[in-house]
């Protein structure tokens, strides 16, 4: 009897039928960490790309630009001459007595005693907002708005998102090297058993 000829044929059989299930676990992990790299690579690029460019990067907080600028987005500004801003124009101040920063559309200009000043409202907001706005107090010009960019920009600055960031790309790397090594040492022990 070819005994030793019908194990190696099911083994053939066996790897034949695991090869479908390993490619799919390879693309799987392949995938993963290609998408992690993407993932880190967007939110360093959305963070620090335009910071090297002379943008600022800044998260909506609140509803008040809905539904043109939505919370969660984040925008990329541009420090403006005070010239260049017009009616129209979405930028980020800093209102008189307020410890944050809001961005909300320009609405009027007016020139008092010599300054540039600005009216502004939110789009969603049924009034303008209750006082001028200085050029001085213009952080910047909206050039972009980034749809829901910010939540993932809040999450990376955070130390659990820092560590998924480092720690994700590390355990996708650990998993493709120890499926690699023993995708390849599994070929030769059933070469050896083969031949006995």
């Amino acid at each position: 009897m070819n005994l030793p000829y019908v194990q190696a044929g099911k083994r053939r059989l066996q790897n034949r039928t695991s090869l479908p299930v390993a490619r799919a676990v390879k693309v799987l992990v392949s995938g993963l960490f290609i998408s992690t790299i993407l993932m880190a690579a967007l939110v360093f690029g959305s963070a620090s790309l335009p910071a090297l460019l002379g943008y600022n990067t800044m998260v909506v907080t609140s509803g008040s630009m809905e539904p043109a600028i939505r919370v969660g987005d984040a925008v990329m500004m541009k420090p403006p001459t005070p010239g260049e801003i017009r009616v129209g124009d979405v930028i980020t101040f800093k209102p008189f007595g307020s410890r944050g920063l809001v961005t909300h559309r320009v609405v009027a200009t007016s020139e008092i005693e010599g300054g540039l000043y600005f009216q502004t409202q939110g789009d969603a907001n049924a009034t303008p907002d209750p006082d001028l706005t200085s050029a001085e107090a213009v952080f910047g010009k909206v050039a972009l708005t980034l749809p829901k960019m910010g939540f993932l920009l809040h999450f990376a600055a955070t130390p659990r998102g820092k560590m998924l960031m480092i720690a994700l790309p590390l355990f996708v790397l650990m998993v493709r090297e120890v499926r690699g090594y023993f995708s390849n040492t599994e070929p030769e022990a059933a070469q050896g058993h083969d031949q006995v």
